[in-house]
């Protein structure tokens, strides 16, 4: 579910040819998740949070073409 929380985060029209998932640790049923989206050029960073501000997840996108 990490990759469908992050690409909702992007715009419609974004196009993607490139999908990088790091994991750093799990979300346990009833956590708390803050999910921050940065833009740079082709590309769009979400980062996931947990309820104490530590990096659980980054997802990546990128348009290289």
């Amino acid at each position: 579910y990490y990759v469908e929380f992050a690409y909702n985060q992007l715009p419609i029209e974004f196009d993607f040819n490139t999908l990088i998932c790091e994991y750093k640790q799990a979300f346990l049923l009833g956590d708390k998740m803050t999910l921050k989206t940065f833009v740079n050029n082709n590309e769009y960073l979400v980062e996931f949070y947990n309820d104490i501000n530590e990096l659980s997840t980054l997802i990546h996108f990128l348009n290289t073409w």
